[in-house]
């Protein structure tokens, strides 16, 4: 999965993506693609930040943030806060459960819209109705994207058109 990502070159073999080695161009291949894992950083900024990761400016596509405010589910959380999208997350999101962190992360792939899409235990911390919500519309309006979904859930496969499943170091198709 590091491999993957880029983080980790493979002892043997290569990754290719549009016929290049992923690793010969890996900036590229990091603008392309789009990671949400377990473990969520976020900075002590506003959600809006978190999301847009446009810390410079407020030239934020406010049609692109309410689009994925409510693919990732996060409209009910933000009309319960005083300040909304413009409330603090605190040090690493304190100030949130570790469900409404995933889903600003899940938010901020989304809002970089890339055309590989990584999800690492991504919705590990949400209830089974949140996460059939979240990923019936990401399959549904993301179509043409590739998306990878790393998960210890058999329910959450049930989205995918092609299943593998490591097996003592060896990756194998089930149907």
């Amino acid at each position: 999965f590091h491999s993957m990502l880029g983080l980790v070159l493979p002892q043997n073999g290569n990754i290719y993506f549009k016929g290049k080695s992923i690793f010969r161009n890996i900036e590229t291949w990091r603008k392309e693609t789009g990671h949400i894992s377990q473990n969520i950083f976020l900075l002590d900024e506003t959600i809006k930040k978190n999301i847009s990761f446009d810390l410079a400016s407020n030239n934020e596509d406010i049609q692109k943030l309410e689009k994925v405010i409510d693919l990732a589910q996060l409209r009910s959380k933000l009309n319960e806060l005083p300040n909304g999208l413009n409330t603090k997350v605190g040090v690493d999101g304190l100030e949130l459960s570790g469900g409404e962190r995933q889903r600003i992360a899940i938010a901020r792939t989304l809002y970089k819209n890339p055309n590989v899409i990584f999800m690492d235990e991504s919705t590990s911390a949400l209830d089974e109705k949140t996460e059939k919500l979240i990923l019936s519309q990401i399959i549904k309006l993301y179509k043409g994207k590739t998306i990878i979904i790393v998960t210890h859930r058999p329910k959450t496969l049930n989205y995918c058109d092609k299943k593998y499943f490591l097996d003592q170091g060896n990756l194998k198709e089930i149907s």
